[in-house]
């Protein structure tokens, strides 16, 4: 799912002072969705306060204020009620018309019961022509530096309550607790803790440790020292049945609820691919009986990884 990295430095440090400004607000939690790792891929991270106090910094409240200006008092205002908000990011070639960000926000609208969770979705603009392509579309939007996905059901009643860490896989093993499964950061749960703030700190540090990986590579590298060393990280890894992708492709369309074009290189083949998708989705949704109804193979997306 890479294809061309950003500054992941810089998007790192956005989605760590999210967290920390949440910390801040006992009754405000976050999904991070969509963190950029190429153009825009998509990640999600679902960071949920839990009480947490004296969250460790990379500096003063007016440093991370001066970087992010503005973002500490547009959460509290995107927040649901609970407290959740949602955040994802594109770039300007992944929010003009017809491409990834019309398809992410036509997913919500057209999913089971999730048309509401765009009023509180927060997206960010990587680049100032993708901040005025999202205002165009989207009542909440920031600049800042992955879309490539659907929502079609509510996620949030398969994270399990006891998980530090729920993420995505390319390919499940079977075992939710088996840190053999690696994860792929299409969609992430956080839960908001000292612990965990603690975790994304590592993390960021972890980068001088295999310069050569991408984000989610570092925490693969690094996730079995977190879950066995003095934070006790509990990892858990989401079935792709629920939560789908290209790579571990499943046709039935009765479970899932997040679709990510994951196992695809290329803008064209993903949108393609997605729009496909879209159609079939429609479909199922409006005729009965709707369990006889099976996704489009991805063939575009299967095709740039050299697989038919």
């Amino acid at each position: 799912m890479v294809a061309i990295r950003k500054s992941e430095c810089r998007r790192d440090t956005l989605w760590r002072h999210c967290h920390c400004q949440l910390g801040k607000q006992p009754k405000l939690n976050t999904v991070l969705f969509g963190p950029c790792v190429q153009p825009c891929s998509s990640a999600t991270h679902q960071l949920t306060t839990s009480n947490a106090t004296n969250l460790p910094g990379d500096g003063s409240d007016g440093e991370k204020e001066e970087a992010f200006p503005g973002l500490a008092e547009l959460l509290p205002k995107v927040a649901m009620d609970d407290g959740t908000v949602i955040i994802t990011s594109v770039n300007e070639a992944w929010a003009r018309p017809g491409s990834l960000l019309d398809l992410f926000l036509g997913s919500f609208r057209d999913g089971e019961g999730i048309a509401h969770l765009l009023n509180h979705t927060l997206i960010v603009a990587a680049d100032p022509g993708a901040l005025a392509l999202c205002q165009a579309v989207h009542p909440h939007c920031y600049h800042h530096e992955d879309v490539d996905a659907m929502w079609l059901r509510n996620p949030f009643r398969h994270i399990s309550l006891y998980a530090d860490v729920a993420m995505s896989t390319d390919r499940f093993n079977g075992n939710a607790e088996d840190l053999q499964n690696v994860g792929n950061g299409g969609f992430y749960y956080i839960r908001s803790t000292n612990r965990t703030v603690e975790m994304l700190s590592r993390w960021l540090a972890a980068r001088s440790r295999f310069p050569s990986a991408h984000d989610q590579g570092v925490l693969n590298e690094i996730k079995a020292e977190l879950a066995a060393g003095d934070l006790q990280i509990k990892f858990v890894f989401l079935d792709t049945v629920i939560f789908g992708g290209f790579c571990q492709f499943h046709e039935e369309m009765d479970k899932v609820c997040t679709m990510h074009a994951n196992c695809c290189i290329g803008l064209e083949n993903k949108v393609h691919d997605l729009t496909n998708m879209v159609a079939d989705w429609k479909n199922y949704t409006s005729k009965m009986p709707p369990d006889k109804f099976k996704w489009t193979f991805p063939t575009k997306c299967k095709a740039s990884m050299g697989k038919r």
